[in-house]
């Protein structure tokens, strides 16, 4: 199958490829869609800088004019961090990718972006979980994503509005390997406090030889690798915001796929820490996963 018209590799990310170094995928929702575009600009160059002092070539994903580019120039960060793009999971790939469309990508679709660039580590600042509030059963596409997917997921937790114990659920149920990178806990994404995981913080040696030998003795799907912040909100801080921009958007029935940005920026506009917490977040996630790649291209 020939994907160049479908795919796009930078020349940095193609030729680190071709190489045998190490390349971390990166989400780019984390910057595009929950905080301004100077910001999130900002904050996408710290990323990289961190990604690259770790020794691994950043390859962030984002659908552009009709093309899963993997690795972006400074201007096409600028179009990513304006203000008008819509986000791209999964689902929206191949009406994108169709009708010339462009669109952040959100975990989901970064991890199958890197799985076909042949990219193994992934990172993002938090995944989609099970949703802990609704009638109806609400399992992110992300959760779906690393089922079948093989590529090592590096965040600092779940996203705003789900369940932690639910989505520890799922993903045992559906047979992903859970691990903490520097923790032991499953955090909260913007609060370190959360379940004792099953096993114990892993250096990432062992996190990446980890996920190589899953994939050498045929076990399908990612692996998914915890981190924490160097700075957390109060867990009873945390908790209100999120209970507050749950309600918040109850009341303005958001819903579907634009109830998790919503409830973030609902957060992140509560305050200065949570603005600040949520940078640390999104770099302890590079900076962790970026420490994987390097090791994982390495065995």
């Amino acid at each position: 199958m020939d994907l160049r018209a479908y795919l796009h590799i930078a020349p940095e990310v193609d030729q680190a490829l071709s190489a045998g170094r190490p390349v971390l995928a990166l989400s780019t929702t984390d910057f595009a869609r929950c905080l301004s575009g100077p910001e999130g600009l900002v904050l996408a160059h710290r990323v990289e800088e961190i990604v690259r002092t770790c020794g691994a070539v950043p390859a962030p994903v984002a659908v552009l004019n009709g093309a899963l580019t993997v690795g972006l120039s400074h201007s096409e960060w600028q179009q990513v961090c304006s203000g008008e793009m819509g986000k791209a999971s999964r689902r929206d790939l191949p009406v994108l990718l169709a009708g010339g469309g462009s669109g952040a990508a959100t975990a989901a679709a970064s991890m199958l972006a890197a799985c076909l660039a042949g990219i193994r580590v992934f990172s993002a600042g938090a995944i989609g979980g099970v949703s802990a509030r609704g009638v109806h059963m609400d399992v992110s596409a992300d959760l779906q994503e690393i089922r079948k997917t093989p590529v090592a997921v590096v965040c600092a937790g779940i996203k705003c509005g789900c369940s932690i114990p639910l989505t520890l659920e799922y993903l045992e149920t559906m047979g992903v390997t859970v691990l903490g990178a520097g923790t032991n806990r499953f955090p909260g994404f913007l609060t370190t406090e959360g379940p004792e995981l099953e096993y114990p913080a892993q250096s990432p040696h062992q996190l990446a030889r980890a996920a190589r030998i899953k994939w050498d003795i045929g076990l399908s799907g990612g692996l998914l690798y915890c981190t924490r912040p160097d700075k957390a909100l109060a867990a009873p801080v945390y908790e209100q915001a999120q209970r507050n921009a749950m309600d918040e958007a109850d009341r303005q029935g958001i819903c579907g796929s634009a109830r998790t940005p919503f409830l973030l920026k609902n957060i992140l506009e509560s305050s200065e820490d949570a603005r600040t917490v949520y940078t640390q977040a999104v770099l302890a996630s590079a900076r962790a996963g970026a420490e994987i790649a390097v090791e994982y291209a390495q065995l």
